[in-house]
């Protein structure tokens, strides 16, 4: 449960008496992001099998989270959900769309390999986020970065979302064109998430970076490793095979976006510079008429 009045998070209770004089009850969680005018959806209950009017109260409470999320100027709220599962659908009622899919594999504590870190690869260092950027931009299709919309420099714990807030390190694979591969490794009291971007010109080191991310991990605690490897991010998922991860399951990615408000200031007349110039009058004077 995420903890009440820390800034972050955003939890909405739902308490209505008056439907039908049936109770109506229901709550959601969502996180703010740190860096990114975004909020992830974490939790929403009732089930969707709980009751009949589960989905209508999902669609209340994506609402009303969603004018609070506007207040604080977010413009974005993003979820997911299991691929074709009726949570999607509901979602998808309450406005928010797919725009991809993911598959998130998994590596069991007691299948992990003890890994020695392969050179030619290095720590992240804060210059690095610019390049980091242009990486993402590079591989990503242009309708998820619509999306996603990342309006600051990419980084590490932004490419987990919400699993990446909190202590993290990242890792870079350059070659003679700049950085050609990225990982940021989150690591977690139950779990540990690992995240790979690797440019198609050296997809034959995206087992290079899996190595560098499963050596850093000979230091924390052996919990199970997971990875979420997007739809078009196909270069990583034989790597990870070959290493020992299984598939655990797979989520489509939803998002919604908020409108922004654009204020106007209002236009204030001049009065000594709206009066209007009367066109001038053509008059004949009693002499000319004389002449004529």
């Amino acid at each position: 449960m995420l903890p009440l009045g820390d800034g972050q998070s955003l939890t909405l209770v739902l308490d209505d008496q008056r439907r039908q004089n049936k109770p109506c009850h229901g709550f959601i969680q969502a996180k703010q992001s740190l860096t990114q005018k975004t909020v992830y959806i974490q939790r929403l209950m009732p089930a969707l099998n709980a009751c009949q009017e589960a989905a209508a109260i999902w669609t209340r409470l994506i609402n009303d989270t969603v004018a609070v999320a506007a207040g604080r100027g977010i413009q974005r709220v993003f979820s997911c959900a299991g691929e074709g599962s009726p949570e999607v659908e509901a979602l998808a009622s309450a406005g928010l769309n797919p725009y991809t899919r993911e598959d998130i594999y998994q590596l069991a504590p007691d299948t992990h390999p003890q890994i020695s870190a392969p050179p030619g690869l290095r720590s992240e260092q804060s210059a690095d986020q610019w390049n980091i950027g242009q990486l993402y931009r590079q591989i990503t299709p242009h309708r998820v970065q619509q999306a996603e919309m990342p309006t600051e420099e990419i980084t590490g714990d932004w490419l987990c979302g919400p699993l990446g807030w909190g202590q993290g390190e990242g890792f870079c694979l350059e070659d003679r064109h700049g950085i050609a591969g990225y990982g940021y490794l989150r690591s977690g009291r139950i779990g540990h998430w690992l995240s790979i971007l690797v440019h198609p010109r050296s997809a034959e080191r995206a087992g290079d970076l899996l190595d560098y991310g499963l050596a850093l991990l000979n230091y924390y605690p052996p919990h199970p490793v997971y990875c979420g490897v997007r739809e078009y991010q196909g270069g990583v998922r034989v790597p990870l095979a070959e290493r020992g991860f299984t598939l655990f399951s797979s989520q489509s990615l939803l998002v919604r976006h908020i409108p922004i408000r654009v204020k106007e200031a209002t236009r204030s007349l001049v009065p000594a510079l709206e009066q209007r110039v009367e066109a001038p009058t053509t008059t004949v004077s009693p002499t000319e008429r004389t002449l004529d």
